[in-house]
């Protein structure tokens, strides 16, 4: 809702106008957030696949993020693309079936 409120014109007297806005707003949004879970969790992948993530590039500046702080969000990360994967794949299997009825 907050993005919704950041990204509005503030002059939408007409209904119609505002939902359109709304929509494309909200569509706006839904595509940002997959494309940060497309770069974001591989890039977390690949940095907490390192021998030691702590010294990765990635964290190397980030005063918040001590060694436990980094395997706790390791875990998180790590189901999440399991979950991504498992979706991919069900998706996938679901449209092989529909092609062969």
């Amino acid at each position: 809702m907050k993005f919704v409120k950041q990204n509005l014109i503030s002059d939408l007297s007409d209904p119609v106008i505002l939902k359109q806005r709304i929509t494309a707003i909200q569509d706006e949004h839904e595509r940002l957030l997959l494309l940060y879970n497309e770069f974001l969790v591989d890039k977390l992948t690949n940095a907490f696949n390192h021998p030691d993530p702590t010294q990765h590039g990635l964290f190397q500046h980030t005063q918040e993020m001590k060694p436990d702080n980094i395997y706790k969000t390791k875990e998180k990360v790590t189901k999440e693309k399991q979950v991504k994967e498992l979706v991919s794949v069900l998706a996938k299997q679901y449209l092989l079936s529909m092609k062969d009825d």
